[in-house]
Protein backbone atom coordinates (compact mmCIF):
# COMPACT_ATOMS: atom_id res chain seq x y z
CA UNK A 1 0.00 0.00 0.00
CA UNK A 2 1.19 3.72 -0.95
CA UNK A 3 -0.17 6.38 1.66
CA UNK A 4 0.43 9.99 0.37
CA UNK A 5 0.14 13.08 2.57
CA UNK A 6 -3.32 12.20 3.69
CA UNK A 7 -4.45 11.49 7.47
CA UNK A 8 -7.35 9.17 8.15
CA UNK A 9 -9.47 9.32 10.94
CA UNK A 10 -11.98 7.88 12.64
CA UNK A 11 -15.73 9.14 14.34
CA UNK A 12 -16.52 7.81 17.29
CA UNK A 13 -20.05 7.85 18.47
CA UNK A 14 -20.87 10.86 20.99
CA UNK A 15 -23.56 8.51 23.01
CA UNK A 16 -24.51 4.89 23.03
CA UNK A 17 -27.50 4.25 21.04
CA UNK A 18 -29.08 2.13 18.13
CA UNK A 19 -27.86 2.91 14.59
CA UNK A 20 -31.82 3.77 12.89
CA UNK A 21 -30.51 5.77 9.77
CA UNK A 22 -27.17 5.74 7.53
CA UNK A 23 -27.00 9.40 5.95
CA UNK A 24 -23.17 8.49 4.20
CA UNK A 25 -21.55 5.93 2.16
CA UNK A 26 -17.91 5.48 1.03
CA UNK A 27 -16.59 8.05 -1.12
CA UNK A 28 -19.02 10.65 0.04
CA UNK A 29 -17.63 14.27 1.43
CA UNK A 30 -18.24 15.45 5.23
CA UNK A 31 -17.13 18.10 7.09
CA UNK A 32 -17.98 19.00 10.31
CA UNK A 33 -21.35 19.02 11.21
CA UNK A 34 -22.51 17.06 9.01
CA UNK A 35 -24.86 14.77 9.68
CA UNK A 36 -23.83 10.90 9.33
CA UNK A 37 -26.10 9.15 11.46
CA UNK A 38 -29.42 9.15 13.23
CA UNK A 39 -29.56 6.78 16.31
CA UNK A 40 -32.65 5.51 18.48
CA UNK A 41 -31.49 6.31 21.62
CA UNK A 42 -32.77 4.47 25.30
CA UNK A 43 -33.59 6.44 28.23
CA UNK A 44 -30.59 7.18 30.62
CA UNK A 45 -31.38 4.77 33.15
CA UNK A 46 -32.12 1.81 30.68
CA UNK A 47 -28.13 2.46 29.66
CA UNK A 48 -26.91 2.85 33.62
CA UNK A 49 -28.81 -0.69 34.77
CA UNK A 50 -28.78 -3.10 32.56
CA UNK A 51 -29.96 -5.58 35.11
CA UNK A 52 -32.72 -3.92 36.04
CA UNK A 53 -33.93 -3.38 32.70
CA UNK A 54 -33.86 -6.92 32.39
CA UNK A 55 -36.11 -7.49 35.06
CA UNK A 56 -38.92 -5.05 34.00
CA UNK A 57 -41.53 -6.60 31.79
CA UNK A 58 -40.86 -5.55 27.73
CA UNK A 59 -44.61 -3.67 27.69
CA UNK A 60 -43.75 -1.84 31.06
CA UNK A 61 -41.37 0.46 29.62
CA UNK A 62 -42.76 3.60 28.17
CA UNK A 63 -42.17 4.82 24.73
CA UNK A 64 -40.77 7.72 25.91
CA UNK A 65 -37.86 6.60 27.62
CA UNK A 66 -36.74 6.18 24.36
CA UNK A 67 -35.93 8.84 21.62
CA UNK A 68 -33.81 9.97 18.18
CA UNK A 69 -30.58 11.75 18.48
CA UNK A 70 -28.49 13.14 15.04
CA UNK A 71 -25.02 12.40 14.81
CA UNK A 72 -22.76 14.65 13.55
CA UNK A 73 -19.21 14.58 12.44
CA UNK A 74 -17.05 16.29 15.41
CA UNK A 75 -14.88 19.46 15.12
CA UNK A 76 -12.39 18.13 12.36
CA UNK A 77 -10.71 20.99 11.25
CA UNK A 78 -13.00 22.42 8.76
CA UNK A 79 -11.79 20.81 5.51
CA UNK A 80 -13.73 18.36 3.67
CA UNK A 81 -12.65 14.87 4.29
CA UNK A 82 -13.74 11.63 2.45
CA UNK A 83 -15.92 8.29 3.99
CA UNK A 84 -13.07 5.62 3.28
CA UNK A 85 -15.49 3.24 5.60
CA UNK A 86 -18.66 2.53 7.00
CA UNK A 87 -18.62 0.84 9.85
CA UNK A 88 -21.98 -0.42 11.24
CA UNK A 89 -24.86 -0.65 10.14
CA UNK A 90 -28.44 -0.03 10.16
CA UNK A 91 -29.94 -2.09 13.46
CA UNK A 92 -26.28 -2.54 15.44
CA UNK A 93 -26.16 -1.11 18.76
CA UNK A 94 -23.21 0.74 19.50
CA UNK A 95 -21.36 1.70 22.73
CA UNK A 96 -20.28 5.54 23.21
CA UNK A 97 -17.21 6.43 21.48
CA UNK A 98 -17.47 3.22 19.47
CA UNK A 99 -15.77 4.07 15.46
CA UNK A 100 -18.93 4.38 13.43
CA UNK A 101 -17.14 5.87 10.05
CA UNK A 102 -13.10 6.34 9.09
CA UNK A 103 -12.54 9.86 7.25
CA UNK A 104 -9.32 10.44 5.28
CA UNK A 105 -8.50 13.84 4.57
CA UNK A 106 -5.12 16.51 3.59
Amino acid sequence: TVEGDKASMEVPAPFAGTVKEIKVNTGDKVSTGSLIMVFEVAGEAGAAAPAKAEAAPAAAAPAAATGVKDVNVPDIGGDEVEVTEVMVKVGDKVAAEQSLITVEGD
